[in-house]
């Protein structure tokens, strides 16, 4: 089953505000995915690309990328009660690189980790810094240049949120 979609963010933001409070910032661009579904293996594989995104704030900070694409892939394990992330790898001007190395999201009631996934994270440090400063979070009279490399661990557990850097 193939799948194609074209989303314009600004009218999916319209859309869904009675749903989700978007605070005071603005989304712009086009999503445009292509996926194909195989129900007999209960598999997600595809990509979508990000064109033109905007992100504005109320004090006029703006945040645009031309182009971020990813690719990305999905299993469901019926024994195991695992929604796999077979693959993510994704590719932003402004974000910079994320491969995903494992990940799942857990089903089994028994199972403390909600969500388990482990990454490769690379960005220049001023791109960073330009998201931290559109969302308000960026320290002030810091700025940093410089690339930033991680190998983190993220795990969403009913106690909480936990991440853990394998190496910075």
């Amino acid at each position: 089953l193939k799948i194609h979609g074209i989303v314009s963010l600004p009218v999916a933001q319209n859309e869904l505000g009675d749903l989700i409070d978007f605070g005071n910032y603005r989304y712009g661009g086009e999503l445009v995915i292509n996926a194909d579904l195989v129900p007999s293996l209960k598999s997600l594989n595809g990509t979508a690309i990000l064109d033109n995104f905007r992100l504005t704030n109320n004090r006029g900070g703006v945040i645009s990328d031309p182009y971020s694409d990813m690719s990305f892939g999905l299993k469901y394990d019926k024994i195991e009660k695992r929604l796999w992330l077979t693959s993510l790898f994704l590719k932003s001007t402004i974000l910079g690189e994320l491969e995903l190395l494992q990940g799942f999201f857990n089903f089994r009631e028994e199972d403390n980790d909600k969500f388990v996934s482990m990454f490769k994270y690379n960005s220049e440090l001023a791109n960073i810094f330009k998201i931290l400063d559109i969302y308000g979070k960026k320290p002030e009279n810091i700025d940093a240049a410089g690339l930033f490399s991680t190998t983190t661990r993220l795990i969403i557990r009913d106690d909480g949120l936990w991440v853990v850097s394998e190496d910075t």
